[in-house]
């Protein structure tokens, strides 16, 4: 069983319902069903937080709800507590398995115009401004490609398959799923921007447009250039030994998406 949930919360209600009722529900369906070996949550990296961000990260690096912006607050408490659902269904239970990765911001070809890298992409595409927030440009964030989360998830499935259950620490069965080095959103704009220009071999020139909303910038979301997403235990325990760059990533999409605009033209 894969359990996914509410990424984008129009209400509180909502968040509750789904993020944390719907888990654990999935979690007592999975452990009454004597035919189901175990189950995976598709976690966050947000339970980490994204503000005063350090060093390594690893899975017991410690859940960081409140280093958040206001607006992302009842996100990353639910993913916070759908986290520790699913780690006490692990620990309650004797022979299923209960795990979750924390991934990061999804890179796919698919991805929804309403993350920033899916909004950036359209906007370069078209010719637009790209229109990161002064506010916010220099927070980090960590991506991952939807291959990556495939090839992984996989390597989780068989092992809840083929293997024997055995506890070793408190985050077992959580593992983390990023690429290790964040990319700040001024970054990737310009990486976005730099992507479109060359495959599209300068047909297409979009530009920087930093919005200023008024927001004052903190030191707090500002990354420490030392921070890093642990992955070691990916490469350990499910033989995952590296990911791709999303710089990589999204040059990949883009020019996917360069494709089929040729193929619409012609």
């Amino acid at each position: 069983t894969v359990a996914t949930n509410l990424a984008n919360i129009p209400s509180n209600s909502l968040a509750y319902d789904i993020n944390i009722k719907g888990i654990q529900n999935v979690c007592e369906t999975v452990s009454k069903n004597e035919s189901i070996r175990g189950m995976i949550l598709c976690s966050s990296w947000h339970v980490y937080g994204d503000q005063d961000i350090s060093g390594d990260i690893s899975e017991d690096y410690g859940y960081r709800p409140d280093k958040v912006e206001e607006r992302a607050k009842i996100y990353a408490l639910s993913k916070v507590i759908q986290d520790c659902i699913v780690r006490f269904f692990d620990k309650k239970q004797d022979e299923k398995i209960f795990g979750a990765f924390r991934l990061g911001t999804i890179l796919d070809y698919n991805m929804r115009n309403d993350t920033a890298a899916g909004k950036f992409i359209t906007k370069a595409l078209a010719g637009d401004d790209v229109t990161p927030y002064k506010h916010s440009m220099n927070k980090p964030m960590f991506f991952v490609s939807m291959n990556d989360v495939c090839k992984s998830f996989k390597s989780f499935i068989d092992y809840i398959l083929t293997k024997d259950k055995k506890n070793i620490g408190d985050v077992d069965h959580i593992f983390n799923l990023a690429y290790p080095t964040p990319v700040k959103i001024i970054d990737l704009a310009n990486s976005i921007i730099d992507s479109v220009k060359k495959n599209s071999n300068g047909k297409i020139l979009p530009k920087l447009s930093i919005v200023d909303l008024g927001i004052e910038e903190t030191d707090s979301q500002i990354v420490e250039k030392s921070a890093q997403i642990d992955i070691s235990k990916i490469n350990e325990r499910l033989n995952i030994s590296s990911l791709t760059k999303p710089e990589d990533m999204i040059d990949q999409i883009i020019r996917s998406r360069l494709d089929k605009m040729d193929e619409s033209n012609a």
